[in-house]
């Protein structure tokens, strides 16, 4: 009976579900950065929308910290970064929440008039 009975598999992370490459730097740059948003990505095979935005931030201020030079081009990490944060996105977009999702309601915008360019 033991053969005959089917194992559940765990579902993969967010992270796993990208390739290896893009995976390997996602969770350098977030190890390195805020160890706690990659332990999120990692619990998850389906990270909300807050998880998916603070990807989105924390991996273009990587990006922005590797270009340099008078003609403003991208390091090799910088590159490498750049197109792991487009791989993210892809599988994980970011979407306005709609009614009935596990995102409803969405958030306000809790910025201020100041930061939201409204004075």
């Amino acid at each position: 009976m033991g053969d005959d009975v089917e194992r559940m598999e765990e579902p993969m992370s967010a992270i796993e579900r990208l390739d290896v490459e893009t995976a390997g730097t996602i969770r350098a740059v977030l190890g390195r950065r805020t160890p706690e948003l990659l332990r999120a990505v990692e619990s998850t095979d389906d990270p909300t929308m807050a998880i998916r935005e603070q990807v989105q931030d924390v991996l273009a201020d990587e990006f922005s910290g590797e270009v340099s030079g008078p003609d403003w081009e991208p390091t090799a990490h910088g590159l490498r970064v750049d197109d792991a944060v487009g791989r993210f996105l892809i599988a994980f977009p970011i979407t306005q929440p709609t009614k009935g999702t596990a995102d409803w309601p969405p958030t306000p915008d809790l910025r201020g008039p100041e930061i939201a360019g409204r004075r």
